[in-house]
């Protein structure tokens, strides 16, 4: 494998991990907050906001997964770089 195709699978791990923070926190959090506004008696504590909680949790993990692949394809095109190139026989 290529140092670039490296840093290309790099980039789509640390991309979707990008995604599934934003879509998985920021989304969640702002329901919740919606939702008990326009509820006025409803706490942040309901069992519906229970559910956006165990989604952010799971998007968190999901997140910080990916994120460790791209950690782990940015070290490997590193060392590649790093590596002296010997001639094939």
């Amino acid at each position: 494998m290529g140092v670039e195709e490296l840093k290309l699978r790099a980039t789509f791990w640390n991309n979707l991990s990008v995604g599934l923070f934003l879509t998985g926190v920021f989304i969640p959090v702002i329901w919740v907050w919606i939702y008990s506004e326009r509820t006025a008696n409803a706490s942040p504590l309901s069992s519906e906001a229970l559910h956006y909680y165990a989604a952010i949790t799971i998007a968190l993990a999901g997140a910080f997964s990916c994120r460790r692949y791209a950690i782990e394809y940015i070290r490997k095109a590193d060392g590649a770089v790093r590596r002296p190139v010997t001639p094939k026989d």
